[in-house]
């Protein structure tokens, strides 16, 4: 949140509404080429829901240039956003580990 309240300024959202309600959203702010996108979230009750929720919010955001980049840090393993982007075969150039370790 705290990083998110210092560049409020410069963001973008994106809203999937159904019956008048927030079904989903993202967060992103625009990038040379593309997009960085900062969070996104829905309510749906399962991850196929989730993911297929924020995947057609991307689409509709790249849907004026297909070649659009998007770009996602810590994205974790069952987050609704790297569900999508691994369903749009967006490549993973950079993985990151973080560990602990009780000295």
């Amino acid at each position: 949140r705290a990083s998110l309240e210092r560049v409020r300024s410069a963001l973008d959202g994106l809203g999937l509404w159904e019956d008048g309600h927030l079904r989903a959203y993202l967060l992103f702010s625009r990038q040379s080429g593309g997009y960085s996108l900062l969070d996104a979230g829905t309510p749906a009750p399962d991850p196929a829901t989730r993911r297929d929720d924020i995947v057609r919010l991307l689409r509709a955001l790249a849907e004026p240039a297909p070649e659009t980049v998007f770009r996602a840090i810590h994205t974790p393993p069952g987050d609704a956003l790297g569900n999508a982007l691994e369903q749009l075969r967006c490549p993973v150039p950079v993985t990151q580990r973080e560990m602990t370790c009780a000295l």
